[in-house]
């Protein structure tokens, strides 16, 4: 996809962007992993598990937006605006109430984005994984990296999420063919 073309992507689904668990960032330049979409969650521990579960779950519900994060994400995780430093606050939040061991968020930070964003790079180039059981898994295994107890970690990385807004009725969809793909698809069947 070209940069224009991913632009246009993001243009597109701008009216949404800021409902999409991670996908605001991409606008506003923070890091990927995380939203502020957690409804009720009060457990800065179980914000940030819900957040890397959310954004990871984008590859299979918002595969646009995930590509343009798999794509452009690493710089967003050392911005010094956007989310990052809310990202940051977050995680130091869950230091200072003793839910996790962080030594230093950014470096907390770039740990799990980094991880994040391979593991929207798996689950593009997989299709056959299960973003579900791969995002949850990535969560607890990261929150077991900040000092949980791997019970406790799974425990929190299988609760129920919080219910993200619907899909964006200008936002590509994979099971939706553009009108130029379908005209070309046309040719194409008359051609043969």
């Amino acid at each position: 996809m070209s940069i224009r073309s991913r632009h246009a992507a993001v243009l597109a689904c701008r009216p949404v962007l800021g409902r999409l668990p991670g996908a605001e960032h991409i606008v506003a330049g923070g890091a990927p992993w995380r939203f502020g979409f957690h409804g009720d969650l009060k457990d800065p521990a179980e914000i940030f598990a819900a957040s890397v579960r959310l954004t990871g779950r984008l590859q299979r519900t918002h595969p646009q937006i995930a590509r343009i994060l798999v794509r452009t994400g690493m710089a967003y995780l050392t911005s010094d605006s956007g989310q990052a430093p809310q990202a940051m606050r977050d995680l130091q939040a869950a230091a200072d109430n003793g839910r996790l061991d962080i030594d230093d968020v950014r470096t907390a930070v770039a740990m799990a984005g980094g991880a994040l964003l391979g593991v929207l790079h798996l689950l593009e180039t997989s299709p056959d994984l299960d973003a579900e059981r791969v995002t949850d898994q990535l969560a607890s295994r990261l929150l077991c990296m900040f000092g949980m107890t791997r019970a406790e970690a799974q425990e929190l990385a299988t609760r129920p999420l919080p219910s993200p807004p619907g899909p964006c009725h200008r936002c590509p969809r994979p099971d939706r063919a553009t009108a130029t793909e379908r005209a070309r698809s046309t040719r194409h069947s008359k051609a043969g």
